[in-house]
């Protein structure tokens, strides 16, 4: 359709260049086999026409020969689109196929410089003739359209880290000198760890190990779930560059959420309660999202490992199980309870009653008929001392 279309615009264009005056006729057939040659556009020699005219893009220009040297143009980088007509006098053709000419921009790339890093926020000067740039962050890549780029959305862990702005045109790049960024903690992780943790369960404090549970062993895995959660969350928390009673104000905040919301009738009533609880704290949108998701995934880790650990346990019971279940079949025991039995089995039921005692799948059956048949004997000796 679109073909369509520009090759109707290219046919009027033919036609408004024409003198307006002058009656126009198309007697010419279409120029045929037009094909490019590096910068060179040819085509067939048009039976009866006078000339031809060359259209890059609508822009005509006006031959005697088949053929046309494109780079006499001086066109700027970018694809065109060739279609050629024919012309006699009044008569023009319609437009032949079209073919795609496109000029490569062989100038240098000029290298990206970087005017500084303020806030997080990473700048640097706009390249000419660049398509778009790649920050580079210790050896990850993100790429950006802009001049600019927040560094602080990344919530880096502390540390120093190399910055490299490239400039991208096509294959052609371009790469800045390095740039260092100095992620600095501004909260005292132990500060707020004990108090997360102490917020969690107050009888918890740092660097409790069994031994201090020894009257509820139990209680000695939530303290580690619980410890677990807290440095998470104090992790999540110093990437995202909150302050110490930043963290603390914000995890107070949460953990009175389920209480503080549980009488609202909606979901809009709640994210009005939470705005509320938010006002007058300077933590945004992004900081929150970084430390839900840091929970999450700590969250995740923590099921995969205990689903690991069932796994496992249960691989070991059934394990356990087939192996006593084999020692019980080739025991003597179990040879004298067949042998016990077998006097009185029907001759009809012997197929039967030799795959109970063969088949291991089929023991559980016998199991459960056993254990039928001693409480019916149970029973019967009840009723019988009655």
């Amino acid at each position: 359709m679109k073909k369509l279309l520009f090759s109707m615009m290219v046919l009027i264009a033919a036609f408004v260049l024409m003198s307006c005056d002058e009656e126009i006729t198309i007697e010419l057939d279409a120029p045929t086999n037009v094909s490019l040659t590096g910068a060179v556009v040819s085509w067939d020699v048009v039976a009866d026409a006078e000339g031809y005219r060359v259209l890059v893009n609508v822009t005509p220009h006006n031959v005697t020969g088949t053929s046309f040297d494109l780079g006499t143009l001086g066109l700027a980088p970018g694809s065109y689109t060739i279609t050629v007509v024919a012309t006699a006098g009044t008569a023009v053709s319609l437009p032949s196929s079209s073919v795609t000419f496109v000029v490569i921009d062989d100038t240098e790339l000029d290298v990206p410089i970087v005017s500084g890093i303020t806030d997080g926020v990473l700048a640097w000067a706009p390249v000419d003739t660049a398509q778009s740039y790649v920050v580079t962050v210790d050896g990850t890549d993100y790429p950006v359209s802009t001049t600019s780029f927040d560094l602080g959305a990344l919530f880096l862990p502390e540390g120093t880290y190399s910055i490299v702005v490239t400039a991208v045109r096509g294959d052609d790049t371009s790469e800045s000198l390095p740039a260092a960024y100095t992620v600095a903690v501004q909260l005292d992780v132990n500060t707020v760890y004990a108090s997360v943790l102490a917020s969690m369960n107050e009888s918890f404090v740092p660097d409790m190990d069994e031994t201090d549970f020894l009257d509820d062993p139990w209680a000695y895995g939530e303290y580690l779930q619980m410890s677990g959660m807290a440095m998470a969350y104090v992790n999540a928390a110093a990437t995202s560059q909150l302050t110490s009673d930043e963290a603390i104000e914000l995890f107070g905040m949460v953990s009175d959420m389920p209480m503080a919301v549980g009488g609202a009738e909606n979901l809009s009533a709640v994210m009005l309660m939470v705005d509320g609880m938010m006002d007058g704290m300077d933590v945004g949108e992004q900081e929150i999202a970084n430390i839900l998701m840091h929970l999450l995934m700590y969250a995740l880790e923590q099921g995969r490992a205990q689903m690991n650990e069932e796994l496992l346990f249960f691989a070991d019971e059934v394990t356990f199980a087939e192996d006593a279940l084999a020692d019980l079949m080739t025991s003597q025991a179990f040879l004298d309870l067949y042998n016990m039995f077998l006097p009185f089995v029907p001759s009809y039921y012997l197929v039967d009653f030799q795959m109970m005692f063969d088949n291991p799948e089929a023991f559980y059956d016998l199991n459960k008929a056993f254990k039928n048949i001693a409480y019916i004997a149970s029973d019967m000796v009840y009723n019988l001392n009655l």
